[in-house]
């Protein structure tokens, strides 16, 4: 897997998005950001479906 760089920049955002990703357990922010791509990306291939 590759690695990914994140610039900040909201902090408050990030720290939001922090307590998520250990809430899921995940292993970071960018695997939550991650995630959170691919839900946005199954709707959309949903959407042209229809």
């Amino acid at each position: 897997m590759g690695r990914t760089n994140i610039s900040i920049i909201d902090e408050e955002l990030w720290k939001w998005a922090k307590k998520k990703a250990i809430d899921q357990d995940l292993k970071g922010v960018s695997e939550y950001i991650f995630l959170l791509l691919k839900k946005e990306s199954d709707k959309e291939k949903k959407a042209t479906v229809k």
